[in-house]
């Protein structure tokens, strides 16, 4: 919300939070918005994907302070990472939940490196993708979405969850969704919304177009993109990347930045 206000304040988002008038006037001198915004404008990227070393991720399962997600994305962007989720815990497991959190530091920290290699063995690959299936939502809301699909449509559905998934082509109109952990193997467009609502975690997207997206609104976050004509196409439409990358023939490498796209391509 603070970024989508931002774009027509006469200030950028480092002055906002490099100065007083900004940290007042804009955050009305909020510690908690500050120290957000201020990080938020961090590009970790490729701090991120340099961590070769085998890596364990703690996180609280409701922490509303740095969001599992945030985790989540960290583990799928770090080569060699594995994310254990403290239950019934917040930001702060080692208060709230000591001995779950000292158990799974003790399993790791006295573990072989026989048992860490095990540990940390990535999945065999997919089979070849050929599925024939096709998902359809028209005025739903909750549907959930998992394993292989020709294509999906969505047409004023809510509350859309597809995850885990391997998508040849998605289509959402006035729909709100959210899409994690999965691939959309386009041809031509991968994933075209309009008058959409669309937040994505980690997974690919590709297509010559890979994103098409008219009067929408996306919220990416560890995604990879990679369009042969544009990764992204945007009409009237707002996006926020984190640490996501992205390739085409306008742009090569990490995104993470607010865009609010007229009418152009990535």
């Amino acid at each position: 919300m603070i970024l989508e206000h931002a774009e027509w304040l006469p200030i950028s988002l480092t002055e906002i939070v490099d100065t007083a008038l900004g940290r007042d006037r804009v955050l009305q001198g909020g510690p908690e918005k500050i120290a957000a915004l201020g990080l938020a404008g961090e590009d970790f990227s490729h701090a991120i994907a340099s961590v070769t070393e085998p890596t364990l991720i703690i996180w609280g399962d409701h922490d509303l302070v740095v969001p599992l997600r945030t985790g989540k994305v960290l583990a799928a962007n770090m080569p060699h990472a594995r994310l254990e989720i403290i239950s019934d815990s917040g930001h702060e497991p080692m208060l709230e939940q000591a001995n779950q959190l000292n158990a799974l530091l003790r399993k790791y920290l006295l573990a072989s490196d026989d048992v860490l290699a095990e540990y940390y063995r990535q999945a065999p690959p997919l089979p070849a993708f050929a599925s024939e299936r096709v998902g359809r939502c028209s005025g739903e809301s909750g549907m959930v979405f998992k394993g292989d699909y020709r294509a999906i449509e969505l047409r004023d559905c809510s509350n859309i969850t597809i995850r885990d998934a391997r998508v040849g082509q998605l289509s959402a109109i006035n729909s709100r969704l959210e899409i994690i952990d999965t691939d959309i193997l386009g041809k031509n467009v991968g994933l075209l919304a309009d008058d959409s609502d669309v937040t994505i975690t980690n997974g690919e997207i590709s297509g010559v177009i890979a994103i098409n997206a008219v009067h929408s609104r996306f919220d990416l976050a560890g995604v990879r993109l990679k369009g042969t004509e544009a990764a992204v196409k945007g009409v009237d439409s707002k996006f926020i990347f984190s640490v996501s990358k992205v390739s085409s023939q306008h742009t090569d490498g990490f995104l993470h930045t607010y865009k609010s796209m007229v009418d152009e391509e990535l």
